[in-house]
């Protein structure tokens, strides 16, 4: 398998099946808070890998496997899905999303993970279509949208038991 993108730090991978493994590691009670989900299991992992290969024949891009450049170890998810806000057009928006685990936050790790995907999803969809959210107190998620170039564009409430804040990228003058 190969890398679909890399960058000085991080690369997206594809899915194996001895991900599960350690990505239910990754998913502890720290990490999960604002993902509204239990801890990661084996099961959820499995669950979450074959999702995320159905969304790949789908959509053409996915969810990947961050996995550090130097020694390959997993350290978290990056990438894209058809967004679960009930609203919104699925066939029209398309979210970009990312967790990694505990060890690896305040590193910049996430944005370098998250700009490699951008860069592969403006490939496959226009820029207004691609959105992000995540829970009001999640700063750090709210940093990286930033620091991509996505603007926020309101407060939700959804099916949720808390709002949830929208972010989107602008249009690309063409």
């Amino acid at each position: 398998m190969k890398a679909v993108a890399e960058t000085d730090r991080v690369g997206l991978w594809p899915w194996s099946d001895a991900d599960a493994e350690v990505l239910a590691l990754l998913g502890t009670d720290e990490v999960v808070r604002y993902l509204g989900g239990l801890p990661w299991t084996v099961d959820t992992a499995w669950a979450s890998i074959e999702l995320w290969r159905q969304i790949e024949r789908r959509l053409g891009i996915t969810t990947w496997a961050v996995k550090l450049s130097d020694t390959g170890e997993l350290i978290g998810t990056c990438g894209f899905a058809g967004t679960n806000v009930s609203w919104l057009r699925f066939d029209f928006v398309i979210e970009i999303g990312w967790t990694l685990g505990r060890p690896w936050w305040r590193q910049g790790l996430a944005t370098e993970a998250a700009r490699a995907a951008l860069e592969i999803g403006l490939a496959f969809y226009p820029a207004e279509r691609i959105i992000s959210k995540c829970h009001p107190e999640n700063l750090a998620s709210e940093r990286v949208m930033r620091r991509l170039g996505m603007r926020r564009i309101g407060l939700i409430q959804g099916n949720w038991s808390q709002p949830t804040l929208l972010y989107r990228l602008p249009p690309q003058s063409r």
